[in-house]
């Protein structure tokens, strides 16, 4: 297929540039030849400790948060342990980065194919398909060796196995061992987790299927083992990290205590709440200003998938289905609290686009019925 070429085209363009140009990022230069991904630094603390700490003793560190709720205590122990697992395993660092840098490239290829083929099912145009092939974002996290791609390729295996009329035994299989390695991956699995328990539950009480309970069981199971091991993941975001971001140049305390003291202060906090939601879902798909010095043409690279993004995130929860509209709400809710950035959207991006795509086409045609009528 021409989109899988130009998926995997792309990729290779990118990544044969980074080599040469190495693109900056802040103080950060992000190549196949330099070890500094999206949070790397924090990354690579957590592999080091890692090698050093004994299991038992990562145990007797969650003891003690949870007796004194001391972020600093696990700090760097709190994340997934695949990708730190990974780090090790390819001992990648400065003048071994290589592999990995392939190895990444490739997943978002994979990635980028799974969903190229699941929206060709859907009767998605070529033209479409093309513009999935080349979404910046997964582009950039494939060049950008981190958690977020690793993720982003489970999900995609996740979704098109659990979206289905029915199940065999294989797409049960499938889906949940996705779960377990997005479990172990990134925290946000919490809202896949959520979403299928929330959904077999939906599910069983409409069909009562026997297996399905069983599902659910170990589901439960699994999702409180993980919420358990990411609590003070979560602790440290909310009570620590979200102060100090700032949305379009404003902390999220002036505009909880309100923007526009001129006005009652019933009309000035609602008024600067809605501005707040509004400032971080446009922050969650990408139409924000960069945190650091990055050029202008990147920033606009970035921000130019949220002309699909946004409508596709408004458009399915007014008219997706059921399953779809509490999976997209269990990825963007969570970002109403804490952080907001376009990465976590990062795994559900080409369904928000192909969204995007059928309300910009439904707004198309209802302007030819209008043109017709008059």
């Amino acid at each position: 297929m021409v989109s899988i070429l130009i998926a995997v085209g792309a990729r290779c363009a990118v990544l044969i540039y980074a080599i040469f140009f190495p693109i900056k990022i802040g103080d950060h230069h992000i190549s196949p030849l330099h070890a500094e991904g999206s949070d790397f630094g924090f990354y690579e603390v957590a592999a080091q400790l890692q090698r050093d700490l004994r299991f038992e003793e990562i145990v007797d560190l969650f003891s003690q948060f949870y007796a004194s709720w001391n972020y600093k205590l696990v700090e760097f122990v709190d994340v997934g342990p695949l990708f730190p697992t990974l780090i090790n395993l390819f001992n990648y660092e400065q003048g071994n980065t290589i592999p990995m840098a392939l190895v990444w490239m490739a997943l978002s290829a994979a990635c980028c194919m799974v969903w190229i083929l699941w929206l060709r099912r859907q009767q998605a145009s070529p033209y479409f398909l093309a513009v999935v092939a080349l979404l910046p974002s997964p582009i950039w996290y494939g060049l950008s060796v981190s958690t977020d791609m690793l993720f982003a390729f489970y999900f995609s295996l996740f979704f098109v196995n659990y979206f289905r009329p029915s199940w065999n035994q294989s797409h049960i299989l499938i889906w949940l061992s996705c779960c377990i390695l997005m479990a172990i991956t990134r925290p946000s699995v919490l809202s896949v987790l959520l979403f299928v328990c929330v959904d077999l539950t939906r599910r069983i009480l409409q069909q009562s299927p026997y297996i399905r309970s069983y599902l659910l069981g170990f589901m439960i199971i699994v999702g409180l083992l993980t919420a358990l091991f990411y609590l003070p993941y979560f602790y440290g975001i909310f009570f620590v990290v979200s102060k100090k971001i700032t949305y379009f140049g404003v902390p999220p305390s002036e505009y909880i205590n309100g923007l526009f003291s001129e006005l009652p202060q019933v009309i000035d906090q609602a008024l600067s709440l809605i501005l707040y939601i509004i400032a971080k879902l446009l922050y969650l798909v990408g139409m924000r200003p960069s945190y650091g010095d990055t050029s202008a043409l990147i920033v606009a690279v970035r921000a130019a998938p949220s002309l699909l993004l946004l409508p596709g995130l408004v458009w399915i929860i007014l008219r997706g289905s059921t399953p779809l509209r509490l999976l997209v709400l269990m990825f963007v809710i969570p970002t109403l609290f804490g952080p907001s950035q376009e990465r976590y959207l990062l795994p559900i991006q080409p369904l928000l686009a192909y969204w995007g795509m059928i309300f910009w086409q439904s707004c198309f045609h209802r302007r030819q019925q209008q043109n017709a009528i008059r």
